[in-house]
């Protein structure tokens, strides 16, 4: 698996080269943000998320952002896609302390 880094809508991403939601954040800096914005209408600061499934972290982050004061706890199974998403996440835990992302990967 090649990955690589890219500035993108919601920071600097790990993305995967081949990967679908790679290649689309790619091309247009983002991925299925119309859900994006219905977290945001629906989610307050104070939310804990619980995002299963959260494959590079392309709603986490921005979960993390309109939740800044809850919590928001990242699951990814995929083992490889998993150890993107804790890149990002170690990354990204530099300035977003509401992030948790689970220690195993699997089910």
């Amino acid at each position: 698996m090649q990955t690589y880094f890219r500035e993108v809508r919601h920071g600097n991403f790990v993305l995967i080269r081949g990967d679908m939601v790679s290649n689309c954040i790619n091309r247009w800096g983002e991925w299925s943000e119309t859900e994006v914005e219905l977290f945001a209408g629906i989610l307050t600061p104070q939310s804990n998320v619980v995002e299963v499934g959260a494959h590079i972290g392309s709603h986490t982050i921005p979960l993390s952002r309109l939740c800044s004061e809850g919590t928001v706890y990242a699951y990814e199974a995929q083992r490889k896609i998993h150890y993107v998403l804790n890149c990002k996440y170690r990354h990204q835990q530099l300035s977003k302390p509401n992030l948790e992302l689970a220690r195993r990967y699997g089910s």
